[in-house]
């Protein structure tokens, strides 16, 4: 079924009721694109660029062009993300200094309505991307992968003005979910120079099997990690990267591993080849997670 983007009527007329017409700083009702939309504009883009670029010599630079133009979606996202942050302080703020006038209590509505419109087009920005990545796979072979971050996709809001309360915690709500996935959890720690994706994707498989819940918890290095992400977006697993935190400085990647190890893991696939990886071992060995040693490093 196409999802439609819409701003209802109802939320037109009561902007200008209540503000009236306003050259600076107006909300956009205009329509948003549709995802019967989206994935045709995305298809004429990833076909033109395909047919601009092959057999020609810049045929090697097609995969690489396309992959940066997800990314651009992608990066939008972020953005977005930022903003809404940032629209969720401004309400906070307003909410604390609410006196019962109408001044104040007209900000802090707008300030509300710029909330709902900025996770809508968030919404939007997420469709388009994962749209676009289809496409991106279906020429390349290989599936997107976002250069950092996780990526996700919101279930769309209502279009109706949310009390602004409820929008922040509607907000701390949703990314709390999608922080949080439920499933078995299974670790995986990899090498950089171990790519027998043979032996990683038949290990993966067979915990899989077993687990069809089954979340990748990765520490998403190159090498085997990448591996293992390509086969969780093959197979619709969830991936979720554990990347340490370098303002630790040296100890970044052991506390990385307690992070790791504190999401109940039910198991960890690791390939000892560092003492980073020989470290998660022991730990894990210690908690009682059933560990999956890959060998050849």
């Amino acid at each position: 079924m196409e999802q439609t983007f819409n701003i209802s009527n109802d939320v037109r007329l009561d902007s200008l009721a209540e503000y009236g017409f306003q050259i600076d700083d107006t909300p956009d009702f205009r329509e948003l694109p549709s995802e019967g939309q989206i994935s045709h504009g995305m298809l004429e883009i990833v076909s033109g660029l395909t047919t601009l670029f092959e057999d020609s010599r810049l045929e090697e630079e097609l995969e690489p062009l396309l992959y940066n133009v997800i990314n651009l979606f992608h990066r939008r996202v972020d953005q977005l993300e930022r903003l809404l942050d940032q629209n969720e302080l401004s309400q906070q703020d307003l909410i604390r200094a609410q006196d019962g006038s109408e001044v104040l209590s007209v900000e802090l509505e707008t300030m509300t309505h710029k909330g709902q419109l900025l996770t809508e087009s968030r919404n939007v920005f997420e469709v388009i991307r994962d749209i676009a990545a289809s496409h991106f796979a279906t020429v390349s072979g290989t599936n997107w992968i976002p250069p950092r971050g996780r990526q996700v996709n919101h279930t769309t809001n209502t279009a109706a003005i949310l009390e602004s309360r409820a929008f922040i915690e509607e907000k701390k709500a949703a990314n709390k979910n999608l922080n949080l996935p439920s499933g078995t959890k299974i670790g995986f720690a990899g090498s950089q120079t171990f790519s027998d994706i043979e032996t990683i994707e038949a290990v993966l498989k067979t915990l899989h099997k077993k687990y069809p819940d089954m979340i990748l918890c990765h520490t998403n290095t190159k090498g085997s990690d990448q591996i293992a992400m390509q086969w969780a977006l093959k197979n619709k697993v969830t991936a979720i990267a554990f990347t340490p935190n370098w303002k630790a400085g040296n100890a970044a990647p052991f506390k990385r591993n307690d992070d790791l190890l504190s999401c109940d893991l039910k198991g960890i696939i690791a390939i000892p080849h560092n003492g980073i990886v020989k470290n998660l071992i022991q730990k894990a060995e210690k908690s009682d997670v059933p560990v999956y040693i890959i060998k050849g490093v």
